[in-house]
């Protein structure tokens, strides 16, 4: 079964950017803002289809990708079973300094993404994670 993605970004552009990149490698789906992302995440908790990838923006109106991130890690502890593998976590933002690198990572997210996205660095996080691209027939 291909992955399900979760994209969350508050920039219409560049979802359907991120979006473009990665629907070979899974299902996805976006939210843009928090509290949307932090609901899709539940309902597929509950349904027992729950996202295997998220792709968070750091800043965002309302709630913050790092609010969300808690929110997140807070439900998996409740729903998911202990010998299941968590969601992989990619915070992305425009700011490239090292604090803020370092603390998205100490905060549970395994990678982060510089933006705008590009091409090459998507397809780099995928290939660490043994995914590959279904072709376009």
């Amino acid at each position: 079964m291909r992955p399900r993605i979760l994209l969350v970004d508050d920039d219409s552009h560049n979802l359907y950017l991120l979006a473009k990149i990665v629907r070979p490698y899974g299902r996805v789906e976006t939210a843009m803002d928090g509290k949307k992302a932090i609901a899709l995440f539940k309902e597929g908790l509950e349904r027992g289809d729950r996202f295997h990838i998220l792709f968070l923006d750091i800043i965002m109106p309302g709630l913050s990708g790092r609010e969300v991130l808690r929110v997140i890690r807070d439900h998996e502890s409740i729903w998911m079973d202990l010998e299941d593998m968590p969601t992989t976590v990619v915070m992305a933002s425009g700011i490239t300094e090292k604090e803020v690198i370092q603390q998205s990572l100490k905060e549970g997210s395994e990678f982060f993404m510089t933006k705008p996205f590009r091409v090459e660095q998507v397809r780099r996080i995928m290939d660490q994670l043994g995914l590959e691209a279904e072709s376009a027939d």
